[in-house]
């Protein structure tokens, strides 16, 4: 179950750069892959959005309406439910100033759900073009392997003449929605002063 893959040159060319002599870095499979979540969710919403503005029919076309055409809108609704005979009561004969009021908070709620709506891709494709996160760092000359992880700093040192990768108690994690080869080495650090807290 653990047993580490045979890596081919496609897999390390695209996870691992060389920075200069005795220093390297390895792409992280956690980011990467965040980052293809996120880029299939922005497409999933993009287009279930785009389809939403251009086909009148559905639902959430109307609630999208409210954001760019709430005044034209609570107008038209005014004055279809305004009594002709009696201009300050409504057809339904309740004042025509209280049902303004209903319109109103009515809109605004619209209003709301329609851009909280409408900045769902805006957010997927923000966090999707976030910077990446720090990739692993092996230092072959000071015999460290280090990385940062929302601020906390990771750092461990290999012995002289031992491999570095039974300091770093490595495992093979598969993906369950990729091939094999897609896989990631995992590798455990442990934290710069916190005794007992790895990752």
């Amino acid at each position: 179950m653990n047993k580490i893959i045979d890596y081919t040159p496609d897999i390390i060319s695209r996870n691992i750069k060389k920075v200069r002599n005795g220093l390297i870095e390895i792409k992280r499979y956690s980011d990467s892959g965040i980052r293809y979540l996120v880029w299939s969710w922005f497409y999933i919403v993009l287009f279930y959005w785009g389809w939403n503005i251009f086909d009148s029919t559905q639902g959430l076309h109307y609630i999208l309406k409210w954001s760019w055409n709430s005044v034209e809108l609570e107008q038209k609704w005014i004055n279809e439910f305004t009594d002709y005979k009696n201009p300050s009561l409504t057809i339904m004969g309740e004042p025509i100033q209280q049902y303004k009021e209903q319109i109103s908070i009515y809109v605004k709620e619209n209003i709301r759900d329609a851009w909280l709506l409408l900045s769902v891709p805006l957010w997927l494709f923000l966090l999707a073009g976030f910077p990446k996160w720090r990739p692993l760092r092996i230092d072959t000359e000071r015999r460290l392997v280090y990385f940062w992880l929302w601020g906390q700093f990771y750092i461990t040192r290999y012995p002289k003449n031992g491999c570095p990768l039974n300091v770093l108690h490595p495992r093979m994690h598969r993906p369950s929605l990729r091939w094999e080869t897609h896989g990631a080495l995992v590798l455990r650090i442990p934290h710069e002063s916190k005794a007992g807290k790895w990752t």
